[in-house]
C-alpha cells in the first residue's frame, strides 16, 4: 500500500466542501481497501485481540493504567 506523503492533506479534503460523486466513490473504495487490507493481515495472525481507538489519555490516567 502506498502511503501519502502528507496524511494531513487527505484529511483536509473533507473540509473543502462537496466533491463529485466519482471522487466520493474513489474515497469510499480507498477506505474499504484499507479495512480489507487490515483485516486480511489479522486473519493470518491467528487468535488475537485488536484495539481500535486513539491515544487520548495521559500515561497517569486510570484508564491508561488499567489497559496495561
Amino acid at each position: 500500500m502506498v502511503q501519502p506523503k502528507n496524511k494531513h492533506l487527505i484529511d483536509l479534503r473533507f473540509l473543502e466542501g462537496p466533491r463529485s460523486r466519482w471522487k466520493e466513490f474513489r474515497s469510499v473504495l480507498s477506505i474499504a481497501n484499507e479495512f480489507i487490507y487490515g483485516f486480511r493481515r489479522l486473519h493470518f495472525v491467528g487468535p488475537c485481540v485488536t484495539f481500535f481507538g486513539s491515544a487520548r489519555f495521559q500515561e497517569d490516567h486510570p484508564y491508561y493504567e488499567a489497559a496495561r
